[in-house]
């Protein structure tokens, strides 16, 4: 699996990396350990397959001129049904423009209409804690909601990244390729 994935600023990185590392030392999550190359992120769009080289040739062009966006995330919450902590940003109309723009561009990439990150689907998000167990996403969301004061942050940079599984769990995530918003 491919995923285009937009990188925050140093601070804003810097902040999250620190909740995930609380998270870690309190025993409650280690999800950013688990994954070798995870950086705190918010997912675009995502492939089962893509030829690497076209679509990173075609990430440059498109991506050369792009201006960063700017997000507010003020919301803690979870999917129904998950095991999933994350924070969402304000869903502004630059970024869902910026989100819909990427998916009319990619088009002809689109292998996966069921994706959850088509336009009319996506929720956008940066993962906090995954892979909870027991009471551990109560102990994450109890941490995180007294922690967490709303970020203001900015999407700096877009990277197609590959998704590296094993048994069913994210493994890896290797960046194949990024580019610097203006």
């Amino acid at each position: 699996m491919y995923a285009v994935v937009g990188y925050f600023g140093p601070q804003t990185e810097e902040q999250i990396q620190e909740i995930w590392k609380d998270l870690s030392e309190q025993g409650i999550s280690d999800y950013a350990y688990r994954v070798g190359g995870n950086r705190p992120h918010i997912t675009f769009a995502g492939y089962d397959e893509v030829d690497e080289s076209s679509f990173i040739t075609d990430l440059e062009s498109y991506y050369d001129d792009k201006e960063a966006v700017d997000v507010e995330m003020n919301v803690l919450g979870t999917f129904i049904g998950s095991s999933t902590l994350f924070i969402t940003p304000i869903m502004t109309k630059e970024l869902l423009d910026f989100h819909c723009d990427h998916h009319e561009a990619f088009h002809s990439y689109q292998d996966n209409p069921e994706s959850l990150y088509q336009p009319g689907k996506w929720i956008p998000h940066c993962t906090i804690a995954n892979y909870l167990e027991g009471d551990a996403l109560q102990q994450a969301f109890d941490y995180c909601s007294k922690q967490l004061t709303p970020l203001k942050a900015t999407i700096q940079e877009i990277s197609l990244i590959k998704v590296v599984r094993e048994d069913g769990e994210v493994q890896e995530a290797v960046n194949l390729f990024s580019v610097a918003l203006k």
